[in-house]
C-alpha cells in the first residue's frame, strides 16, 4: 500500500486475510525447515524493527504505538492503539498489514488473528528468504476491544460472560 497521511479508516480494505493458528504454525515450521531454524530470529537489532514500525505509524492517522515493544523468546511484541470508530475485522486486518509494511521488504508475510479480552492479536512472520522477524502485534483501544469481544462470540472463544 502506498505511503500517505490518509486516515487508515478511509483506506480500501486489504484483500489480505489472516490464516488459522494451526496453519500459521505449520507454515512457520515449513519456512524454518526450508530456510533454516534461525529464520524469524532477527539478524538486525530489534530497535531497528521498532524504529521502522514507529516511522510507519507516523504516516497512519488513527493508529499509534502504545507502550514499549517487548522482546522475548517468541519474538517482537508491540501494541498499537487504534483510534477510529469505523473498525471492523477487515479494517483491523488492513491496519495490521499497514503497520507491518513498516518492516520493509516482504517476500513472506503471514498473519494469524485471535481475539483477546482487551484487543485483537496478530501473530506475524515477515521478511525475505534471507531473514525475517516473528512476533505479535495487538490492536488495542475501545473499538478494538469491542470487535474482539464480538469476534470471541462469533468464533466460540470464551468470553467469560454468562447470563
Amino acid at each position: 500500500m502506498p505511503d500517505s497521511d490518509q486516515n487508515v479508516s478511509e483506506r480500501p480494505i486489504s484483500p489480505f486475510k489472516p490464516i488459522p493458528e494451526h496453519l500459521y504454525d505449520a507454515l512457520v515450521a515449513t519456512i524454518r525447515a526450508t530456510l533454516g531454524n534461525d529464520w524469524g530470529v532477527a539478524k538486525r537489532p530489534q530497535n531497528v524493527h521498532v524504529r521502522q514500525i514507529r516511522e510507519r505509524l507516523k504516516t497512519l492517522t488513527g493508529a499509534y504505538m502504545a507502550g514499549n515493544p517487548e522482546l522475548d523468546q517468541h519474538g517482537l511484541h508491540i501494541e498499537v492503539w487504534v483510534d477510529f470508530s469505523e473498525l471492523d475485522p477487515s479494517r483491523a486486518d488492513t491496519v495490521a498489514v499497514e503497520v507491518l509494511d513498516g518492516l520493509g521488504a516482504q517476500e513472506v508475510l503471514l498473519l494469524c488473528r485471535s481475539y483477546e479480552e482487551e484487543g485483537i492479536r496478530y501473530r506475524f512472520a515477515s521478511g525475505t528468504m534471507d531473514a525475517g522477524v516473528i512476533g505479535s502485534m495487538r490492536l488495542i483501544g475501545p473499538n478494538a476491544r469491542d470487535i474482539a469481544r464480538l469476534g470471541q462470540i462469533g468464533s466460540g472463544q470464551s468470553t467469560e460472560f454468562s447470563a
